[in-house]
């Protein structure tokens, strides 16, 4: 091969190896770039994780503050109704206690578990009935006239029903003069003494006043109540506990029969 096609052979074997030497130079420099990158992306992640645990605990710190905040309204909340409770004056003062206020409370849940609907039924061992919801009579409240045009051609169009319980009247105290006439018998000479029908001995109280009185006084009336209550109902003036005390009093020989028919009886049961 002449020297002169050696020569740039030579040439151009030269440039090729240059050239491969550049690409290579690149190519090193290309892979320290993206190790740089990565190693930047790496650090980026790492920022960002640490930026997610410190959010992470922030939301944490929020959630335990507002959790305080919520104990501490509630708290609040508790002491003013508390502080209510207490300046209530019909309040109790056995009630007046927490403890008692969680005891009532609990027989409050417990009593809501045995009757869900909340229905007030009768108490074990009561024996009363409720009062009859049978009318006797039905008054009718209907409108005359229309109370937009005044005309009287009036048709139904409801009809509700109210059941009120009631007595027809509250009758007046009335003071009767029973007259005692003895009489002698003209034929043969004997003293004949009226029947006390409608008298009891002792007291100026009639057998209704009695009744009464006596029915009060089961049910611990004083004599001063059951004298201010047969004035108030009654128009009774002057009904004063003297008064109560004949009539109770009086009644006395009247119960004992019955008192000792009572006693001889639990004599017979021992």
């Amino acid at each position: 091969m002449p020297v002169k096609d050696m020569k740039l052979l030579r040439d151009q074997l030269a440039k090729v190896i240059g050239e491969n030497r550049s690409l290579e130079a690149k190519l090193e420099e290309a892979y320290g770039k993206n190790a740089e990158q990565a190693l930047m992306v790496d650090r980026l992640a790492l920022k960002l994780s640490l930026a997610t645990a410190k959010l992470d605990e922030a939301l944490a710190k929020i959630a335990k503050q507002e959790e305080i905040i919520g104990e501490v309204t509630g708290s609040k909340a508790k002491a003013e109704r508390i502080l209510q409770y207490y300046d209530n004056a019909h309040t109790p003062p056995r009630n007046r206690t927490i403890t008692q206020r969680e005891i009532n409370k609990q027989k409050k849940e417990e009593r809501k578990k045995k009757n869900p609907t909340g229905r007030k039924g009768r108490h074990k061992g009561c024996t009363n009935t409720a009062v009859s919801r049978k009318a006797t009579r039905t008054v009718v409240h209907r409108p005359d006239r229309c109370k937009s045009c005044g005309g009287g051609n009036l048709e139904a169009e409801r009809t509700d029903n109210e059941l009120v319980v009631d007595i027809p009247f509250i009758p007046q105290i009335e003071v009767v003069n029973h007259r005692l006439d003895t009489c002698k018998c003209l034929d043969c000479g004997k003293i004949t003494t009226p029947s006390r029908t409608g008298l009891v001995r002792g007291t100026s109280m009639g057998p209704n006043l009695l009744k009464m009185t006596v029915g009060l006084w089961s049910m611990n009336a004083s004599y001063e109540g059951i004298g201010e209550f047969f004035s108030g109902l009654f128009g009774m003036d002057g009904c004063a506990k003297s008064t109560v005390q004949h009539g109770l009093g009086s009644m006395t020989p009247l119960m004992e029969p019955d008192a000792n028919a009572m006693f001889e009886e639990m004599k017979s049961k021992k």
